[in-house]
């Protein structure tokens, strides 16, 4: 049994509003005691290619930290995320199921404790954003596909979708709402290639 506390992991590049959202989850982890590793990145100049650095960024932190939480800096903690905090299995990720889309996972709200595995998966991912132009949640899917079983469902509850302009009452971690204008450009088009 392991028995290092987690730290929950972030990055925020100087677009939009990251920086102040990020702030806000640092005082949230404050506030419910959760170590935190937060961290300015320079822009690579579009949101595509800054959320690909995720998957470096998480491969940096778990060198670092032997259990992290990923969380984007830009949805709202609103309680301790209980299940991530106990996630004792090295063998395993913990992701929410996605649910908007046609993919394996979520990516706002990942834990990882190190181990061989979980280290050669975020290589993997490292290795796909760094040679696709997509984004870091379909190289997420890619690289998830190939072993589903080594992940474990953390309920919705952890990647809350507003329904109806409202969070459910029980959500842990509550979607982002970047409008980051380039985010929102990239949406618009491949919006438009439906």
């Amino acid at each position: 049994m392991q028995s290092s506390k987690p730290v929950v992991v972030s990055f925020f590049t100087p677009e939009w509003e990251y920086a102040s959202r990020a702030a806000a989850l640092i005082r949230r982890c404050d506030e419910l005691g959760l170590a935190h590793d937060i961290q300015p990145r320079e822009s690579r100049g579009n949101w595509n290619k800054n959320t690909a650095m995720k998957a470096e960024f998480i491969r940096e932190m778990l060198a670092k930290h032997e259990h992290i939480i990923w969380m984007d800096c830009d949805g709202e903690l609103r309680q301790l995320p209980v299940l991530c905090i106990e996630h004792e299995d090295p063998r395993q990720v913990l992701a929410v199921p996605h649910q908007t889309m046609p993919r394996n996972w979520h990516v706002c709200v990942l834990s990882f404790r190190r181990s061989l595995f979980s280290t050669l998966l975020v290589e993997r991912w490292v290795d796909v954003v760094r040679n696709q132009d997509v984004t870091d949640e379909l190289a997420f899917h890619w690289v998830s596909g190939i072993c589903p079983k080594r992940f474990t469902p953390l309920p919705t509850s952890y990647c809350a979708l507003p329904q109806k302009g409202q969070f459910q009452a029980d959500a842990v971690w509550c979607l982002g709402v970047s409008t980051a204008r380039d985010k929102m450009a990239m949406k618009a088009r491949q919006a438009a290639k439906k």
